[in-house]
């Protein structure tokens, strides 16, 4: 009898330890389901209905949706300044190129230098024409007179019909004339007229693509710095 008792003692304390046991599984359970509700400045949970939840999370959907489209945008502009970035450096080298006078042509006594990007398309004992893409480099002794520069260059310029005169000024380097023009077809030109003695006048001339003039217009430049007439 007396070990009955005990037995019954024993089962007693150990249905109340599993009961313990449970109640505090229950209370981690719901703390844990509670932690994601607000709480206000003292810790305590603030019950928000159905309505209002369902407007913060749309909000903060909202905002998120907003900051990738920020984020996307903000890629997209520095991808299109970094391509610009690359393809002005890019123009640069290739003008810089362009402007290389790494080869030289020659006719009677005169010489003068010139891109190799440009190819030889006409050479005879007056006349040398040189092709790009983008322009026409003309040089043409005529054999007259060095006297008629003046009507000569009138004549010339005056009745090419397609060609418009923008600006004309006398050149500080030799004598002669440097006419500067737009043709009816859109293209740029610059005609230069100069005497030469014992050669008469010599025409020394650029047709250009106008998105090209920028460029083509300064290479003519240097090749005409770069002629040379060499003595008897």
């Amino acid at each position: 009898m007396k070990n009955l008792l005990v037995l019954i003692l024993l089962l007693s304390m150990l249905i109340s330890c599993n009961k313990s046991d449970d109640i505090k599984e229950t209370d981690i359970q719901v703390n844990n389901k509670t932690d994601n509700i607000p709480k206000n400045a003292n810790g305590i949970h603030i019950l928000i209905d159905t309505e209002k939840q369902n407007k913060i999370n749309e909000e903060a959907k909202a905002k998120a949706e907003a900051e990738e489209r920020d984020k996307i945008l903000a890629e997209a502009e520095q991808k299109a300044q970094d391509d610009a970035k690359l393809k002005a450096e890019q123009k640069a080298q290739d003008d810089a190129k362009a402007k290389e006078l790494n080869a030289k042509i020659s006719i009677d006594k005169f010489e003068l230098k010139y891109s190799d990007l440009w190819k030889i398309e006409k050479k005879t004992a007056t006349h040398i024409e040189l092709k790009s893409l983008s322009g026409t480099f003309d040089f043409e002794i005529t054999k007259t007179h060095t006297s008629d520069l003046v009507p000569f260059t009138t004549y010339l310029i005056n009745n090419n019909k397609e060609y418009n005169q923008i600006s004309k000024k006398v050149s500080n380097k030799y004598i002669g004339y440097i006419s500067e023009g737009e043709y009816s077809d859109g293209s740029m030109g610059k005609i230069v007229t100069m005497a030469v003695k014992d050669r008469g006048i010599i025409i020394i001339s650029i047709l250009s693509n106008r998105k090209k003039w920028y460029l083509n217009s300064e290479i003519f430049d240097l090749m005409l710095d770069s002629l040379k007439i060499n003595p008897e």
